[in-house]
């Protein structure tokens, strides 16, 4: 949940990866969490090209999709968002697609003005560590460029933070001397 000191406004974000929205969307949409928050960020919905969006809406949401793979054949990639019609967005979600990760982008208005809500996906066979080192100085040096703004980054980056591993170390690393993170708990 975001929420700023100054003001009882509170906003919530779902990050899932639902392995196949199409093949879900019924529960996704009697789901009263999901019909609660105000963001909902789901990754690997394997949609694919000829898939029609008003078989997957969700009431009072607007969906955005950014489906990597631009075919009509299903991978594991996809990510699907739905935004509360009501939530004010600076910049709705956009793509902003490296390095065979997934991310789309999105920046809202409240309730801190222009924080960007980033969603990740990141295959664990196609993407190597280095790699995704890779996309997020992307992200940091073309979209994330001011460093005084928070930022909401969720991710499936297929690496467990909490086991201390090298991609783990790598990651942290990473994140902490962008100072995106205060730490991983």
């Amino acid at each position: 949940m975001l929420q700023t000191d100054n003001s009882p406004q509170t906003k919530t974000i779902l990050f899932q990866n639902v392995r196949s929205l199409h093949l879900h969307i019924d529960d996704v949409q009697s789901d009263y969490n999901i019909q609660k928050a105000d963001v909902n960020v789901f990754v690997e919905s394997k949609f694919c090209l000829s898939d029609r969006d008003d078989t997957d809406q969700l009431r009072e949401f607007t969906l955005y999709r950014n489906d990597f793979n631009q075919s009509n054949r299903r991978t594991c990639y996809g990510t699907a968002v739905y935004i509360r019609n009501d939530l004010n967005c600076t910049k709705f979600p956009y793509r902003c697609n490296f390095n065979n990760l997934e991310i789309i982008v999105m920046v809202l208005s409240q309730p801190i003005p222009n924080i960007p809500v980033i969603g990740i996906y990141c295959s664990k066979t196609k993407v190597t560590i280095s790699q995704l080192i890779d996309a997020l100085t992307h992200l940091h040096d073309s979209v994330l460029i001011e460093p005084t703004i928070p930022t909401v980054l969720l991710g499936d980056f297929n690496i467990d933070l909490m086991q201390a591993n090298r991609e783990q170390k790598a990651v942290t690393k990473y994140l902490i001397n962008r100072q995106r993170i205060h730490s991983v708990d």
